[in-house]
């Protein structure tokens, strides 16, 4: 039986924010191609709560000293992760109705959490597992052994939703139900189906 729900933000909860986010937002400050953005470490460390996010910007600055230098709230302002997906918002509401815990579970930089956080995005789901307040980043395992531990479930308990097939492998390695996120209507489909068969026609 779903006890629970772990939703991964960008590209499930938002279509913004999935793979690639990051280089595109940097491209979009300094005005050029993401794909010649240059990038080192800096973002995963970051993701992991290691750097601050002025020094991760700083950071990519000094590796793109061609262009006009970027900062922290130009990040913010064309970052993609605000548009909500509202009928994955309303699948989170039904659940949380039926019984079912809703939990996100997320790599994510400490500026956007905060104010993902203070606009309301995420009020409702409990536990928040973010990568910047864990010092660990989906796909490590250790992380989705956290996350299980805050909801206090077994795996078998246990539905994630994400975008990216790579960060469902550890979810499934541990024993996790899992629904690969593609579009909005497809994640709502998905999981109401998962669930009436794991939980029988009335949780539909």
């Amino acid at each position: 039986m779903i006890k629970a729900v772990l939703f991964d933000f960008g590209g499930v909860l938002t279509e913004g924010g999935k793979t690639g986010s990051t280089r595109a937002m940097f491209g979009a400050v300094y005005g050029i191609d993401p794909q010649t953005v240059r990038m080192d470490d800096s973002a995963i460390q970051a993701f992991r709560g290691k750097i601050t996010d002025e020094q991760f910007v700083q950071n990519t600055n000094a590796l793109n000293t061609d262009c006009p230098p970027a900062t922290v709230d130009m990040f913010i302002e064309r970052a993609t992760i605000f548009d909500r997906c509202e009928p994955v918002y309303t699948l989170a509401e039904a659940l949380r109705k039926q019984g079912i815990g809703t939990g996100i579970f997320s790599n994510v930089y400490a500026i956007s959490a905060d104010a993902l956080r203070r606009d309301g995005y995420y009020d409702g789901f409990r536990p928040l597992i973010l990568s910047c307040d864990h010092g660990m980043m989906k796909p490590e395992l250790a992380l989705y052994k956290a996350a299980l531990h805050e909801l206090n479930l077994a795996a078998g308990e246990v539905l994630f939703i994400d975008d990216n097939e790579q960060f469902l492998e550890p979810a499934r390695k541990l024993g996790m139900h899992t629904v690969l996120a593609v579009s909005p209507q497809q994640i709502v489909d998905d999981v109401t189906k998962l669930i009436a068969k794991e939980n029988g026609p009335k949780a539909a």
